[in-house]
């Protein structure tokens, strides 16, 4: 995986192609949706982005009540290549897909935008794009914020824990002046962080969290999907291999379970209603 700098003209072509496939999509669906690895459907959010989605892994303890109205909500998502989509077969990252289930399947209908940038690390976005996170803060006014780096790039340029840490806190900070719940979610196992970089990734799980509890506050939620994700792959015999897009990302089955963990995260501890700032 190429760092940031390296990465700019290759994250601006995806996001054209993804532009440009978006009016395909729907004549392909039925193809795409059998290829899948575990089938889907679509469905969309607010916005009008058709999305694919994974059939639920998990029921909810709680089942949605019937509601009359309908809610409507910002979603923000911040991160590195992992959340921006990479490797799956229309750039619907695990938590697009989180969020499409949650407008499919409760009264709060999600309006995701995609913010995450290829290469970023926790460290090198707020040094690099502080600016325009706070810039789409004010203008898109989420009522949610998702922070989810891949952590390898970080890994990789050596983010020392004390700038990691801070440098989170910065973000989940700035998430929380403009009144956004913050949503820090671990990304799916990859070949690497399965195996030769399975340390790094752990230690950087244990700092996320750490900061996450540092807040003390019902605003600010921790999601670990990749310790998640190991658990299920323990308990079903399998390794990173059905999942693998590449060394450093998921593929399309790999997004596609991690969003329905995702999913099923963010209602059983959040509940199916609004995520509300309190």
């Amino acid at each position: 995986m190429p760092l940031r700098q390296s990465s700019t003209d290759g994250h601006a072509t995806h996001r054209r192609h993804k532009y440009r496939r978006r009016a395909l999509w729907i004549i392909s669906a039925a193809a795409l949706l059998t290829a899948s690895f575990f089938g889907g459907r679509y469905t969309a959010i607010a916005g009008g982005t058709p999305l694919l989605r994974a059939p639920q892994l998990f029921k909810p303890s709680n089942a949605l009540t019937e509601s009359t109205t309908l809610h409507q909500e910002n979603v923000l998502a911040i991160g590195g290549s992992m959340a921006y989509g990479w490797k799956d077969a229309n750039n619907d990252s695990y938590i697009e897909r989180a969020f499409a289930g949650l407008s499919a399947s409760t009264n709060v209908n999600y309006t995701y935008y995609n913010h995450a940038i290829v290469g970023a690390s926790t460290a090198n976005f707020i040094t690099q794009d502080e600016a325009a996170y706070k810039s789409w803060l004010n203008t898109l006014h989420p009522g949610v914020v998702v922070i989810s780096f891949g952590l390898l790039d970080d890994m990789v340029q050596k983010t020392t824990p004390s700038v990691f840490e801070n440098d989170l806190k910065t973000e989940i900070s700035l998430a929380l002046s403009a009144h956004a719940v913050v949503l820090v979610v671990t990304p799916p196992v990859t070949y690497a962080s399965y195996t030769s970089a399975a340390q790094a990734t752990s230690q950087f799980i244990t700092e996320e969290k750490q900061v996450v509890n540092s807040f003390h506050g019902q605003n600010v939620k921790f999601f670990d999907l990749y310790d998640q994700m190991l658990a299920y792959l323990a308990a079903h015999h399998q390794t990173y291999q059905p999942y693998e897009g590449d060394n450093w990302h998921p593929n399309t089955a790999g997004h596609i379970l991690a969003g329905s963990m995702l999913e099923n995260d963010i209602v059983t501890v959040l509940g199916q209603g609004p995520l509300v700032y309190k």
